[in-house]
């Protein structure tokens, strides 16, 4: 626990050095390959606490003191970050000290998602941010359930942060948007906590009104045996203030028969097997085509 302490100061040194030489904090994020909110998050806000602790201090009211700082913020990780904390200050100094920082920073497909993230911000301060409920099916119960969900531009960095509630924990789930051609938004999410491979992506047709009760679109994941589902999405607004205190208030709904969804036109949009498209589990794969066969037999006798 006092290493961390000793690295968060160290971390926090590195990163003012680099103020003073004029590096950008959008360029260290890309360096170390994590999101800029990421790091504004450790820079302002855990580092600095984790790092005034007073390491003299009991083992057990230091942890109770670094477990307080990481709970101030909502996307990170405790465990990524002390695993990483270490190799990002090596990576951070190297570059420091042979004066290439600015060498090959970022690729150009990183300057292309900068590009299109700066682009997309306004479209969507203007006309999508806001509170919704994102419903769709179940992928296990076909059971319809509709989760909190949050668009919310982020001035400081320029970008749409996107939040997605949980009914399988308090984790929630954290990402950006992005506006293709003012007809498409993507949005990106990932699970925060300890599995990044809990991953969503979703894809909605944005209407040619400015002013709107709902998008629809697809979203794709992994089922329960881990294979690929994609299924159809509805995001319901219900509040243009982008609140995350009130998103954090705002409960995960499940619809069962005796509970039935409160917008019948959602719920026949949604409801039935076309709604999603799913890859099966395969018993003792062969790994040729003809296990595409053994799935079509499968779902044949699941559907009878």
């Amino acid at each position: 626990m006092k290493t961390i302490v000793q690295e968060s100061i160290a971390f926090l040194e590195i990163c003012h050095k680099l103020k003073l030489a004029e590096i950008k904090k959008k360029d260290i994020a890309g360096v170390l390959e994590i999101p800029a909110p990421v790091l504004s998050s450790l820079l302002k806000t855990v580092l600095p606490a984790i790092a005034s602790l007073n390491p003299g201090m009991t083992d057990e009211k230091l942890e109770a003191n670094i477990a307080e700082a990481f709970l101030m913020v909502n996307n990170l990780s405790r465990t990524r970050i002390e695993k990483r904390l270490s190799d990002d200050i090596a990576k951070l100094t190297k570059r420091f000290e042979n004066n290439d920082f600015n060498k090959n920073v970022n690729p150009d497909y990183l300057n292309f998602l900068r590009i299109q993230a700066e682009e997309s911000f306004r479209y969507i301060e203007n006309h999508l941010q806001g509170v919704y409920y994102f419903y769709y099916l179940s992928s296990d119960t076909d059971q319809l359930k509709g989760d909190p969900f949050l668009i919310k531009p982020n001035e400081l960095e320029k970008i749409v942060e996107v939040y997605k509630g949980n009914d399988q924990s308090s984790v929630i789930y954290f990402g950006i948007a992005l506006v293709n051609n003012k007809h498409t938004l993507t949005l990106q999410l990932a699970e925060n906590h300890d599995s990044p491979e809990e991953y969503l992506q979703v894809v909605l047709s944005l209407p040619f009104v400015r002013k709107i009760d709902y998008l629809r679109g697809v979203f794709s994941s992994l089922n329960f045996t881990r294979q690929p589902i994609a299924r159809k999405v509805i995001l319901h607004k219900i509040s243009d203030q982008c609140d995350l205190d009130y998103f954090n208030t705002l409960p995960v709904k499940r619809f069962t028969a005796k509970n039935d969804l409160g917008i019948p036109e959602i719920k026949r949009y949604l409801s039935g097997t076309a709604s999603k498209i799913e890859c099966l589990a395969i018993t003792k794969p062969a790994f040729n085509l003809t296990d595409l066969d053994l799935e079509i037999k499968i779902k044949d006798e699941l559907s009878t």
